[in-house]
């Protein structure tokens, strides 16, 4: 199966993580993709891949829900911002997190996961001590 364009392969990854389909996930990704998680875990090649989705669906894990809230691109690089709700070993967790994916011939060819680890809120300066330290 192949997808047109970035925007179309990303929600086509998404739709096989909501849909639980180890299939519709791997068709859209190069055989030499990368996939780096937003906690670290990197893989390399659609075996690699294959063999993380069938752990994580083997393990109980669902995705609930993968809202995509934001899409830009610019050729075939993209920036995408999204809402993450999953259940895995009972814990459900949800979050708010970007990718940025190269594509290449029609499928993903790189994606890298980013997520927010604490919940948005309004800085002022009692909070911060005071002071506006930069990070």
């Amino acid at each position: 199966m192949r997808h047109d364009g970035p925007q179309a392969l990303f929600q086509a990854y998404v739709d096989g993580w909501v849909h639980g389909d180890p299939a519709e996930i791997l068709a859209v990704l190069d055989p030499d993709c990368v996939i780096v998680e937003s906690h670290g875990p990197t893989y390399r090649g659609t075996k690699s891949v294959a063999r993380w989705i069938a752990e994580w669906f083997g393990a109980g894990g669902v995705v609930e829900a993968w809202d995509v809230t934001s899409f830009y691109h610019q050729g075939t690089a993209a920036f995408v911002e999204w809402d993450f709700t999953c259940v895995f070993a009972g814990n459900r967790t949800r979050f708010a997190g970007a990718s940025v994916l190269q594509c290449s011939g029609g499928r993903i060819r790189e994606l890298h996961e980013y997520r927010m680890t604490e919940a948005p809120f309004d800085w002022t300066a009692q909070e911060a001590g005071g002071g506006a330290a930069a990070g």
